[in-house]
């Protein structure tokens, strides 16, 4: 059984699982905020990414074991790098400096991590919910980071109404605005 945060509070392993969950949960909340919580979602998805890095950190040899063999030049290697990666992500949302980089680059780990790991796991046991529950959530986590303006990149309204950041790429879905203006009911 394994151990919550309630019941072994310093124990990481429940606070890593808390914060895989929490990121998914800020994630929806940011898509619905306001510009004003925007800075205090960007601090709680760097504290997110933090807590991957750690979590990364804490059990480095079980996480050396996910990263396929075949790759070069170790796993060891690539577990140091993902992890010193997560942790530059994290350092750069938490101070709001190349955030919109950081959660790109983030992104495109995650992703990594899915095809390279979980989805050959899922090819070969596809009857593990274990292996399921960590292939959803990893992609889940990662639609999270790709679809998450940063403070620093403003939404701007087109005139189709789409919801585009300041650097023109497309970003999470618009937030509805009970103005008839913005819904194009003028």
């Amino acid at each position: 059984m394994r151990a919550g945060i309630v019941n072994a509070p310093l124990t990481f392993s429940g606070w890593g699982n808390f914060f895989e969950q929490f990121t998914l949960v800020t994630g929806a909340a940011l898509v619905w905020a306001p510009e004003a919580l925007r800075r205090i979602g960007r601090i709680l998805v760097g504290v997110c990414a933090l807590s991957f890095a750690l979590y990364q950190a804490f059990y480095l040899q079980y996480t050396a074991t996910l990263v396929p063999a075949w790759l070069p030049p170790s796993q060891m290697f690539w577990t140091v790098a993902t992890t010193v990666a997560f942790a530059l992500a994290a350092l750069a949302l938490l101070i709001d400096r190349l955030a919109l980089l950081a959660t790109r680059l983030m992104t495109a780990m995650i992703v990594g991590f899915g095809l390279l790991v979980w989805v050959p796991k899922l090819l070969a046991d596809p009857r593990s919910h274990s292996n399921w529950n960590e292939f959803v959530e990893n992609f889940a986590i990662a639609g999270r980071f790709g679809f998450s303006p940063s403070s620093s990149a403003t939404r701007r309204r087109t005139n189709m109404g789409h919801g585009h950041l300041a650097d023109g790429s497309i970003g999470a879905v618009p937030r509805l605005r009970a103005s008839g203006a913005a819904l194009g009911m003028t």
